[in-house]
């Protein structure tokens, strides 16, 4: 019988460790299995372009992913998107296009 990963968990041990390719990889599997952590945390990966290129749009995406389930921390990461003006970016739960300034820094993840 083969032991299923715990994507999520690896994907935060390759993030500490910089790995942010391979966490970007396991927070993925995480995110696309509905995990509302991982999802918050892949915004995470393409807003600041960790193990991805940045991507305001899939930030959004993934953010409102999580959101939608409740998650707290992706709704204010959504909020500071919209707020914010410089860069363009879909934002997919109005269905409007926006300018947000971004300041580029790591995060810790859940």
């Amino acid at each position: 019988m083969a032991v299923e990963k715990d994507h999520f968990r690896l994907g935060v041990t390759a993030y500490d460790e910089g790995e942010y390719e391979l966490a970007f990889h396991h927070m993925s599997i995480a995110a696309e299995q509905g995990n509302p952590r991982a999802q918050c945390n892949l915004g995470y990966f393409y807003q600041y372009g960790f193990g991805v290129k940045t991507s305001f749009e899939l930030a959004s995406k993934w953010f409102t992913l999580a959101a939608v389930q409740g998650h707290e921390k992706s709704s204010d990461s959504l909020r500071q998107i919209i707020r914010n003006r410089d860069s363009k970016v879909y934002c997919f739960c109005a269905g409007i296009e926006i300018e947000p300034t971004i300041v580029v820094k790591k995060h810790k993840l859940e």
